[in-house]
Order: structure tokens, then sequence, then C-alpha cells
């Protein structure tokens, strides 16, 4: 059996028809979503379209009116429908179930007001709703799909498969023998035996007239009279047991949204950190950019300074090359003056003559006429040059600020692009998960997780006592039922009446054909659990991460134990995570040894693991089925490492999109995160 397309209307958070398309291809397919996104809704759109049946986060079922669209409420719209196309032994067949409102009803309030409605197409022709009904019921029986469809707590309930004595164990291990085929035996010798009853019991009846038997059917009145009572105990004992499993159930859904709240505040906390960082480099690079932007008129200008810094130096040369030779010139006539003076020349060292004093004289005249020196507009000239070349200098040598500006901006520009993703993107998407989660769980108290643990452990222990009384009164119910059948072999072993005699025949036959049914139950049992236990070893090899660990045994409720590789022993106290993967090595050997094959469809079934060995359980994936649908919130196993471990196997992977509060759709997700 293959899945094509499942399509859902106006249930739960998808309002207008939403669908997932399964490949023809084996392999996985993953459909992503956040808490609150529907991710639960679409296992229960499997259940609903194969069983008719919905449940809850609080374990409640068949509560159809709240799996009616909010939005949808709104506009009237008060049905709901998932359509399921699917091909079996070469045929194609499409399921159509929905609900209605009951005639006479314009706004249904309770779950009396609305009814189920189902159809199936039979590649083309209308089945019958007896055929339709018929043909369901062979596809996946309840007890079946609970195999093929499930979420975290199944693989909890296998924790109780351990228990010999667990009735909860013993539940499981009928369900599973459902799904291996087992049925067709043990209905046989069930009908042998109530066959064997009824043809005593009607012998008892036409023998209890008699005067010899007369006592004992007194007697068995009265222990039919206890086994009706019995039955009634023990039928309370199972309803408040189940009223317990449901309780825990609850419990444990809050312990885990305790831990999504610690996991999603926490994650809260880090990314507005993250935001803060990011703001505060914002506001850094913002303060150094408007640093430098208030003298940028000095670096901006500094090109054009420095060009009239050069044509100022050029122009002051001349008057600069004139003012130096008239300061040297200067220095010479008053060397000569002072020779003059003095009579006396310092340079040649001897008094000065008259005739060499007209000669220096002439020589003053001469330098004189001949350097002229600056003249007094010159001279303003070259001190305003001057006081310009100091100014320019100043400004014409600032450091050009331009790259470390773009230095900065792009710091700001890439702090800014990071805190509008956290803020728009990972703050809204927490903060969306923590809303959900605050609004699908009855309490989501961080600092209530102790109490959460404490109610548990009470509950497990009251469950404990009614597997207790349920064992009891089930043996003293197999006693009673006992005395019965020897009351009534006695009656008729003492009847005279011919037509009990014959009757007498009749029982034995039917018992001789109840053991034989038996027998092949026992040896069919036999080899199951040997196959079994094979399958769910190889499974859980694959998975394996210890080194010790050398596989597994399976008990009489098809409860698997891990035994140690160096001296064949179990495994004590595993831990849950541990449980987690035993148990999905038991689902893979079912369906490695089931009658049909089916897909199987997960809902977030990796959330007791740790990263390691939720790893190891994702690569052993392909190996449970030929198509698996796994429906994992993100987090709980990283997109990357999947792709790279099951890579191959992966067909398509979707995503469960928010489109407001109370409506999501699903669409194709990109693979580049």
């Amino acid at each position: 059996m293959r899945f094509k397309k499942i399509t859902v209307e106006n249930f739960g958070p998808f309002k207008d028809p939403t669908s997932i398309d399964f490949s023809a291809r084996n392999g996985v397919s993953i459909v992503w979503g956040r808490n609150g996104r529907g991710k639960t809704t679409l296992l229960n759109a499997f259940n609903f379209v194969l069983n008719g049946t919905v449940k809850d986060r609080d374990g409640n079922v068949d509560n159809f009116l709240s799996f009616i669209n909010e939005a949808g409420m709104n506009e009237g719209k008060y049905i709901f429908k998932v359509i399921l196309d699917l091909e079996n032994n070469g045929k194609v067949y499409r399921i159509v179930r929905s609900i209605a409102v009951a005639p006479g009803v314009d706004k249904p309030t309770s779950n009396n007001d609305l009814y189920t409605v189902l159809q199936v197409n039979e590649s083309g022709n209308i089945l019958s709703f007896a055929d339709s009904e018929h043909f369901v019921k062979g596809i996946m029986t309840k007890e079946v799909s609970r195999f093929f469809l499930f979420d975290g707590e199944l693989l909890t309930e296998y924790e109780e498969l351990l228990n010999e004595n667990s009735v909860r164990g013993g539940s499981i291990k009928s369900s599973i023998e459902q799904i291996l085929g087992m049925p067709i035996l043990t209905y046989g010798a069930s009908d042998s035996d109530v066959a064997a009853s009824t043809i005593a019991t009607e012998a008892r009846k036409v023998a209890q007239n008699e005067q010899a038997v007369s006592k004992y059917t007194q007697n068995l009145d009265a222990a039919t009279e206890t086994r009706e009572y019995q039955e009634q105990e023990l039928q309370r004992l199972m309803e408040e047991r189940e009223a317990c499993i449901l309780r825990r159930n609850k419990l444990q859904n809050l312990v885990e949204d305790t831990e999504k709240l610690r996991q999603f505040s926490a994650r809260k906390k880090s990314i507005e950190e993250d935001m803060e960082r990011q703001r505060q480099i914002c506001d850094d690079e913002q303060r150094a950019i408007a640093g430098i932007l208030k003298d940028s008129w000095q670096w901006m200008i500094a090109p054009v300074l420095r060009q009239r810094l050069l044509d100022l130096q050029s122009a002051m040369a001349d008057l600069h090359g004139k003012e130096q030779t008239s300061k040297g010139q200067e220095i010479i006539i008053e060397y000569i003056q002072q020779a003059i003076k003095d009579i006396y020349c310092p340079v040649c060292d001897h008094p000065v003559s008259p005739n060499e004093r007209e000669k220096l004289e002439a020589k003053i005249s001469q330098i004189k006429a001949e350097t002229g020196g600056l003249s007094p507009e010159e001279k303003v000239q070259l001190e305003s040059y001057r006081t310009q070349q100091d100014i320019l200098a100043r400004y014409a040598n600032v450091t050009d600020q331009a790259q470390e500006i773009k230095v900065r901006y792009d710091r700001y520009v890439a702090a800014f692009v990071k805190f509008t993703d956290l803020k728009e993107h990972d703050l809204r998407e927490v903060e969306s998960d923590l809303e959900a989660l605050r609004k699908n769980a009855t309490g989501t108290d961080e600092k209530a997780a102790f109490e959460y643990f404490d109610q548990l452990g009470k509950v497990a222990a009251e469950i404990a006592e009614y597997d207790q009384g349920i064992i009891r009164v089930g043996a003293e119910i197999d006693k009673t039922k006992e005395t019965i059948k020897k009351l009534n072999t006695t009656i008729i072993a003492k009847s005279q009446n011919k037509d009990v005699v014959l009757a007498n025949k009749k029982v034995a036959f039917a018992e001789a054909i109840a053991a034989i049914f038996r027998e092949g139950i026992d040896v069919y049992r036999d080899k199951l659990s040997r196959d079994v236990e094979r399958d769910a070893t190889e499974i859980f090899m694959e998975m394996n991460t210890e080194e010790d660990y050398g596989g597994l045994r399976i008990n009489e409720n098809y409860g698997l134990t891990i035994i140690r590789k160096s001296d064949g022993k179990p495994v004590p106290k595993r831990s849950a995570g541990w449980e987690h993967m035993v148990a999905f090595a038991l689902i893979g050997a079912l369906h490695k040894n089931a009658p049909f094959d089916g897909p199987v469809i997960m809902d977030s079934p990796f959330y007791r693991l740790d990263i390691i060995n939720t790893k190891s359980m994702v690569k052993a994936l392909p190996l449970i089925a030929n198509q698996v649908l796994m429906l994992p919130y993100p987090g709980e196993i990283n997109p990357s490492t999947t792709r790279t471990d099951i890579g191959d196997y992966i067909v398509q992977e979707l995503e469960i999109a928010r489109i407001s509060s109370n409506e999501s759709t699903i669409k194709e997700m990109s693979t580049n995160d």
C-alpha cells in the first residue's frame, strides 16, 4: 500500500484545502513545523480519514468541534474534510471522510451536533457506505494503525512491554499480534471456545430440571453471578486505570512543554542578547562615523588645498630666493662696513690701508647697485604668502577618512541587517513558539516542573496499584470460569438426557479444535518472536553507539531488552533515550514482519533523545518502511546533518508556514538554511 496524496480542508489550522503529495520514490518525506502550526493535526488527519477518530493533546478523543478551523467557523463553515489518495494491490482509491452538521442544527455547539461521513472511490467507482467501511477497516484497523501513525507518546508506552505483569503491556501485545496477523489463529481458538461454551450452556439448560444435577445448577448460577460481578469489577478497574493513563499522558505533555518552554526561553534570551550586541555595534559605529563627519570638510577639501599649497610655494620661490640673496649681500656689506670702521679686515687679518678703504667703499656701492633686495610691496606679498602657507599646511595634510567611514559603515550595515533579521525572524519565531506553547498547554510554568514530576510519580504508583488489582481480579475470573467449566462438565456428565450426552460430545470436539488452534498460535508466536527479535536487533545495531551493546532479546509481550556483548546479560536501568531507540527498532521490525506493507507517519519522535542518539535514529529511518513521513519541529533534529546522513533517501522537504494566528499552510522548504 502506498499513500499518494492527503488533503485537509477547514481542519485544525488548515482552513483552505492544503495537500501533501507523496513521491513515487521510496524514502523519507520531512514536514517541518514549529509549535502550534499543525504537525500533530496532520497526524490526526491520517487517523481521522482511516479510523474516524481524532485525539487532542490532552488525550480527549473525538472532540471534533475543537478541530474545526476557527476562521472557518467565523465564516459559518462548520464542517471539515480529509481526503486520502492511495494505491493498494494495483488499484487506486480515494478515501473521503468529513464532518457534517446534523439536520436541523444551524450552528453546532457540541459533538452531538456533528456526524461523520465516509465515501470511498475505487478506480472511479463510488462504493456503498457498507463497502466503504469494510474497505477502510481492511486497510488498517485502529489497533494496527497505531504502529503506522504514531508520536513520541507511543514510544513511551513500550517501556511497559518490559514488565511481564504489566496490564498495558498485555494490551500492547495484543495490538502487536494484530499487526503480525495473529488474529486469524486467535479468532479460531476463541470462536471454538465460544462454541464449546454455548453448547455447554444449552445442554445445562436442558439438564437443569433433572433431580440428579439440581444442586450443581444452583452452584453454577451462583458462580455465574460471581463471574458477572468480577467482570464488572474488572471493567471498573480497567476504566479507572485508563483515566490514570490519560492523566499520566497529560502530565508528560506538561513536562515536555515545560522543557520546551525552558529551551525557548533560553533561546529568546540568547537572541535578545545577540540583538543587544548588534544594536551596540550600530550605536558605536554611528557615533564614530558622526565624529569623523564632523571634521569631514577638512579632509574633503584637502586635495584642493594641497594643490593651492603647491601653487603658493611656486609663487613664493622667486620672492624667497630674492630675499635670501639680499640677506646674503647684507651680511657681506656688514663685514665690509665693520672692516672700514675698525680699519682692520677680520677676513685678511691685516690693517686696512686708505687705498683699500676706498676699494671697500666702492665695493659696497657696487653690491647695493647690483642687489636691490625686496621692495616694500614684495615684502608684504611674501609675508602674506607665508601666512597662507601656514594655514594651508595645517589642513592640506589632514588624512583622508573616506575608507575609514566605509569600513565603519559596512560594520554598521552588517550589524543592522543581523539585528533586523534577529528581530523580524528569530525573535518573532521563538515568541510565536512560546505563544503557541502557552496557548495549547494547560500549564507552562517552568517552576511547576518539579510538581509535574511529583504528580507523575503518584500517577505511576496508582497505575501500578490498578495493575495489581486487574491481575488479581483477572485471576479470580479465571478461577471462577474454571469452576463454571467443571460444574458444566459435571452437570452434563450426570445428566441422563440423550440430547445432553450428544452435546457433551460436541463440546469435546469444539475444545479439541480450540486446542489445535492454540498449538498453532504457540508455534506461530514463537516464530514471530524470533523474527521480530532478529529484525529489531538489526535496526538497533544500525543505531547503536555503545561498543558493549550486542543486540536485543525479546520477552513474552514483545518487549525488547538490550543485551551486553561482554557477558550476554541485560543492560540494567536504560535511559529514556535508549528506551526510545529500542521502541523504534521494534516498530521497524513489526513493519518488516507484518503481512502487509504501509507508510509510517511520525510526529516528533525524537524529543527524549540526545544529539548523538537522534542522529543515529534518523539514519535508521529508511530501514523501517518504504514510505516515511516525519513531522519534526525545528531543533528536534539538525537539518544539515539529516540531509548529510540520509540525503539520498529524502524525497522532499516541506514546512508548515503560518498565515495568521489561526491559519497555516504547507509549502516547499528551502534547503539553504
